[in-house]
Formats: structure tokens, sequence, C-alpha cells
């Protein structure tokens, strides 16, 4: 029974999603600023030649010999379990060695939504401002792009629910739109 209810509400959050239409960029982009034109153009937004990406230094590496170019626009990692998906992905991100080889990016900040979610025991509000000065338009609006109000108005605490260890009181999918709101 709890599965068919977490799928009836997941249903209701794409019906949701996908009833929104697009959003006025005015409401909350207002304050963003256009980034500055490159002054050189990069056809990749990352390439490695010849890597070998590891944990460390000191055990094997992960991925071999690898050469790829990362071009802008949609990308997808696909591969069996154990493949080097995430390694290939924190080595982008320069959390993984590189051995050997070269690693260049056009880019100098990147947002990551690790595929284990960092939930710390403390509330769902609380692990979702962080460090971050509490400002109540940028939360009403996090929660609802990330599609947590439902979440939160099946709570009977709301957002003072403690999350507990790790997330235990949560399910997978709450834990994962608690954490994308840093993406």
């Amino acid at each position: 029974m709890p599965t068919i209810c977490q799928a009836v509400a997941c249903f209701g959050r794409i019906e949701a999603y996908c009833a929104k239409g697009t959003p006025s960029s005015e409401k909350y982009e207002k304050d963003i600023q256009p980034l500055p034109t490159p002054e050189k153009f990069h056809p990749f937004l990352i390439s490695f030649q010849s890597a070998t990406i590891g944990w460390s230094s000191e055990k094997e590496p992960v991925l071999r010999d690898l050469s790829v170019d990362i071009h802008q626009g949609v990308t997808m990692i696909a591969g069996p379990v154990g493949c080097g998906k995430s390694t290939l992905i924190e080595g982008i991100l320069h959390q993984h060695m590189v051995k050997n080889g070269f690693r260049t990016a056009s880019f100098s900040k990147a947002a990551y939504c690790p595929q284990t979610p960092w939930i710390t025991n403390d509330t769902i509000r609380n692990n979702i401002i962080g460090f971050r000065q509490f400002d109540q338009t940028w939360y009403d609006f996090t929660c609802e792009v990330c599609g947590l109000q439902g979440d939160l108005n099946a709570l009977s605490d709301g957002d003072m629910h403690m999350a507990g260890s790790g997330g235990i009181s949560l399910s997978g999918g709450q834990k994962q739109r608690i954490v994308s709101y840093d993406a």
C-alpha cells in the first residue's frame, strides 16, 4: 500500500509540474545579470586527453586512457553498474585525481547533485537553507521548483520535520528533492 501512495504522489507532482507551463522569468530572475561574453569561444565544456582518473595516487585508477570532449548542450553519461560514470563526473568536477593525461575545462563553477544525497540530522528547512541567511522568497521558490510543497504539506510539522541521520525519516525521492535546491 505505501508504494501505491508514493506512486500516486509522484504522478501528482509530475502532473502539477506539467500544468505550470513556462514560469515568468521576471518574477525570480530580475536580479540576475547576464554572463559576460567569453573572449575566446571554446568548442567544448571539458576535454580529457589520454587521462587516467582514480580516487587517489595510492589506489588503482578507475578510468584509463580516457579521451573525450564534452560539448555544450545536453549530455548523458550511460553505462553498466561499476563502469566509472560517477568517477567521470567527479573527475570533471576535480573531485578525483587525474594521474596521467590532461583535463581542460572552459568553466570554473558547476552545480552537482551526488547520487547519494547528503542530509544532516536536522530539520528539512535547515537542510535546504544550509548556512545561508533565511530568505522567505528564495525558500518558497526553491520548495516550489524542487517539488517539495506536496511533501511538506503531507508532514504534520512541515519543513520543521526532523530528517534524521542521513535522512532516515525521508523517502529516497524526498531526499533527492531536498538536495536538488543546490543545483
